[in-house]
């Protein structure tokens, strides 16, 4: 038998109340409550964090004073923020320039709001956050195969063999980061890794270095790949300049020669492209996107493990001439197990450099004026 309640002050006195009808009135109030602080959370996300204008995705970006349409880039994931944030801190502090560049964050999942409003405190008001498009694989990708190329290099310890979004990253680099509409206008893009140090002050404004000297690719590091990556790779490269002898270049006058053995044969060297600055012109040519899409459609990228930078090597090798492509002496830069410092001991000094040239990469590096 359940016992009636009685109330006394709010309720009226001398009023009999159920449990049950108490615990009902009590329920509506907690939910009422509860949907009272939800409806401020939402007004709070809503005007207060994404009408904000340091992040909000906007759908241009504003080039107003700037000399050259240049933007630092990043293609990065959530959990990578502060990785972020470490190498904007550097090259805010090291870039000497008055000209303030964007910086462009893409991924292919939406930020958060917390992502948002912590890298945008990097550079405020000159923060721009996209998605990826034309990320995932194509559909004539057997992704079975794929899976059991990733599983085989696993077992081989080759590096980020077993990683399947590493490859959409590489091919997305290679053929659709030009196309992003935050890049539509855009002339140049400076290719940023998260985790990567720059070890020396930058004085003088590198996009426009570029467009005044009519550079089109500019790196701090070179490497060789490795073969297990890229079996394929010229064989397919070779199979393009076959088929298209008008529109690629006499190899003399390329970088193509340093690529290559006495034989003829592919050595692997490739520009190390963690850094990189690249004319966006030069990837939306025609000749540029040939390339790409002859490459693509081999499935190269899935079925094996093409890096985006010997594939974007190859390109600089067949459509610029070698004095497009520029070696950024001065640059400090580190990431990973490759290092750039400059060599003269006295810049070093002047542009107050925190690196030993003797630790330099250097074995590579001297493929362009």
């Amino acid at each position: 038998m359940v016992l009636p309640l009685k109330l006394d002050g709010k309720y009226e006195k001398g009023h009999v109340y159920h449990p049950r009808r108490l615990m009902g009135r009590f329920k509506a109030q907690i939910l009422s409550g509860t949907l009272l602080l939800t409806l401020l959370a939402f007004f709070i996300s809503r005007h207060w964090i994404h009408k904000s204008p340091a992040v909000y995705y906007p759908k241009q970006i504003d080039w107003s004073g700037l000399p050259v349409k240049g933007a630092l880039v990043v293609l990065a994931r959530e959990n990578e923020v502060h990785d972020i944030r470490g190498t904007m801190i550097d090259i805010e502090d090291r870039l000497h320039t008055k000209h303030k560049y964007p910086w462009v964050i893409l991924g292919d999942q939406p930020y958060s709001p917390r992502f948002q409003a912590l890298v945008s405190s990097m550079a405020p008001g000159r923060v721009y956050f996209g998605q990826t498009q034309t990320w995932h694989e194509p559909s004539y990708i057997d992704i079975k195969k794929v899976e059991e190329t990733m599983s085989q290099m696993a077992n081989e310890g080759i590096y980020r063999g077993e990683s399947l979004s590493w490859r959409k990253m590489a091919r997305y680099n290679v053929g659709y980061i030009a196309d992003h509409p935050l890049l539509q206008q855009a002339e140049y893009y400076w290719k940023v890794q998260p985790r990567a140090r720059y070890l020396c002050d930058i004085k003088e404004d590198p996009f426009v270095m570029m467009k005044s000297q009519s550079k089109k690719l500019a790196y701090a590091i070179a490497m060789v790949e490795d073969g297990r990556t890229i079996p394929s790779l010229w064989t397919h490269v070779k199979e393009f300049i076959e088929a298209n002898p008008d529109i690629t270049l006499p190899s003399s006058s390329t970088i193509l020669p340093w690529m290559l053995n006495d034989e003829g044969t592919f050595n692997r060297k490739h520009i190390w492209n963690n850094f990189m600055i690249i004319s966006l012109d030069f990837m939306r040519s025609k000749e540029y996107r040939a390339f790409f899409e002859h490459l693509e459609h081999t499935g190269g990228f899935f079925y094996e493990r093409w890096s985006d930078a010997p594939v974007q090597t190859f390109a600089a090798a067949l459509f610029l001439k070698r004095d497009e492509v520029h070696f950024m002496q001065d640059f400090g830069y580190s990431y990973s197990v490759g290092l750039q410092c400059p060599a003269d001991s006295l810049v070093g000094a002047e542009l107050q450099c925190i690196c030993d040239p003797t630790d330099s990469f250097r074995e590579y590096i001297h493929i362009a004026p």
